[in-house]
């Protein structure tokens, strides 16, 4: 892992996917949109790591 990767890694999420400062404001069903689409991303980080 670069020293970037590292730093980018050890971002607050909230720094990371702004759209969760706002989560409150959202409606359910975007809010369960919202957070798929963060763990989706999470997830496809953590696969390229792994590679």
């Amino acid at each position: 892992m670069t020293q970037s990767e590292t730093d980018a890694a050890r971002t607050p999420v909230a720094s990371r996917f702004p759209e969760l400062e706002r989560i409150d404001q959202l409606q359910p069903d975007q809010q369960i949109e919202t957070f798929s689409h963060v763990l989706d991303e999470l997830q496809r980080k953590l696969d390229d790591e792994r590679r």
